[in-house]
């Protein structure tokens, strides 16, 4: 089975419920967005039986990642 890659636009809606990820976590802006973004796929991904893995080498990112899932 291959990989898929897709964008996810970034809106309002996604900017403003990601300011939590940023308190809750130490994370910035950026990081913040990435994060909600994949919980976000990833919930779907799960509800039909995938999973998405998220790669990255900012630890803060990852531990955040960890904490949410």
């Amino acid at each position: 089975r291959t990989a898929e890659i897709s964008k996810v636009p970034v809106t309002g809606r996604l900017v403003t419920s990601s300011f939590q990820m940023i308190v809750a976590h130490s994370i910035n802006a950026t990081d913040a967005l990435i994060l909600k973004s994949a919980l976000a796929v990833a919930r779907r991904l799960r509800a039909s039986g995938d999973d998405l893995v998220l790669v990255a080498s900012d630890q803060r990112l990852l531990r955040a990642a960890q904490t949410e899932d």
